[in-house]
């Protein structure tokens, strides 16, 4: 019941924003383009049962791995070791793979359990997705670091499907709402190994 909710009021904010966009404000439609990214990326942080279902995905081959902490930064390896092409939310520099901007979130193990909790700012809107082929790695930073003492790691999401990645790009922000409900589950997360801040 709770995700149906969240589902519908997911599409009243598309279908709004979608109006907008007809009446004409063009330069909204960039970020208006990435909206479903942002939409899912919510779906996947409240909706368990999705996250647990596609939990597998990370051992099927879409890899997050710390390479470097530090009290500062991190750096964050995403490789894709699947045989096809993933797509996600990202800005890469020619002739290097750290990217400027990858969409991700961070969570945090609850004290004394086994869950992840999502926690601080995540990113409204970002750039479409883009592919990431079969044997690419991609390195990127948390959009922040905690403070607090505990075990974090860090998500994304990102699409496997070339058919859903081709109605993002080409639909939105005009997706109808059965293209909406297709999208959104289509979406799935990936997670790093733990990493550990010590006060």
């Amino acid at each position: 019941m709770e995700n149906s909710r969240l589902l519908t009021n997911i599409l009243l904010i598309f279908n709004r924003l979608r109006d907008i966009s007809h009446r004409g404000i063009k330069h909204k439609l960039p970020a208006l383009q990435v909206l479903t990214l942002t939409l899912a990326a919510t779906i996947c942080c409240t909706n368990h049962n999705v996250a647990h279902l596609n939990t597998s995905q990370d051992k099927l081959g879409v890899k997050l791995k710390v390479v470097e902490i530090t009290p500062e930064s991190a750096t964050i390896s995403l490789r894709n070791d699947t045989n096809q092409s993933i797509y996600v939310s990202y800005t890469i520099p020619p002739q290097t793979n750290l990217a400027s901007f990858l969409s991700n979130s961070l969570e945090k193990k609850n004290d004394g359990g086994e869950d992840f909790e999502p926690i601080g700012p995540t990113p409204h809107f970002g750039p479409p997705p883009l592919p990431i082929s079969s044997g690419q790695e991609i390195l990127f930073k948390p959009f922040f670091l905690p403070e607090k003492k505990g075990k974090y790691r860090v998500k994304i999401v990102y699409l496997d499907d070339p058919e859903i990645y081709k109605l993002v790009i080409d639909k939105s922000p005009n997706l109808t709402d059965d293209e909406l409900q297709k999208v959104l589950p289509s979406w799935k997360p990936a997670w790093s190994d733990i990493f550990e801040i010590k006060e």
